[in-house]
Formats: structure tokens, sequence, C-alpha cells
């Protein structure tokens, strides 16, 4: 198992164990990466981290009804992806984005 399968699985344990700290494990984890990738579309850094911090609320308001596997890499991601695509949609800068990353 790789570093980040194991990372992945600690968080999702201890989400299930104590939400809170599970919580905290995960943004602590993931925030900054996600941001980074996030602003790898918007070259907004202000708008990256409204769009990661309205992830991570809706995460934790929705945490019951999530089925995220054991992977959270690949979730984290894509959702920051395609709410980072709603975003540009939403301000019209989804015109300038290269075809490559709309996939």
């Amino acid at each position: 198992m790789n570093r980040l399968a194991s990372k992945d699985m600690d968080i999702i344990s201890m989400l299930h164990t104590d939400r809170a700290a599970g919580f905290r494990m995960l943004f602590d984890a993931y925030y900054m990466p996600l941001c980074l990738y996030s602003l790898q579309f918007t070259d907004d850094f202000d708008a990256t981290e409204d769009i990661v911090q309205s992830f991570f609320v809706h995460f934790w308001k929705t945490r019951r009804d999530l089925l995220v596997g054991t992977q959270l890499y690949p979730y984290l991601f894509t959702a920051i992806r395609n709410n980072t695509l709603t975003y540009l949609k939403k301000t019209g800068g989804i015109s300038r984005m290269p075809e490559e990353m709309l996939w």
C-alpha cells in the first residue's frame, strides 16, 4: 500500500471514530494541495481559497451521506476540479481554459 492510500485510510478511519479530529486531519493534509490544484484553473488565489473552503464546508455538512470509499485523493481532486469549473462558468472564465483541462 502506498503512503498516500495509507494516509487516506487513516483519515477515513478517523472521520468514523472522531469526526472533528478526522476533519482536521483531512483539512491539514489536503487544503493547500487542493488550493494549488484549483489555482491552475483560476489564476486567482482568493477565488481558489473560496472554492476549496466552500467544498470543505459542504463536505462537513454532508459527511454522513458521502460515499468516498477508501481513497480520498481522487474524490477530493475531482470535486475541486468540478467546483472550479462551475465557478469559471459562472464568472465567464471558462472560455480561456485550455481544452485538455476541460476533460
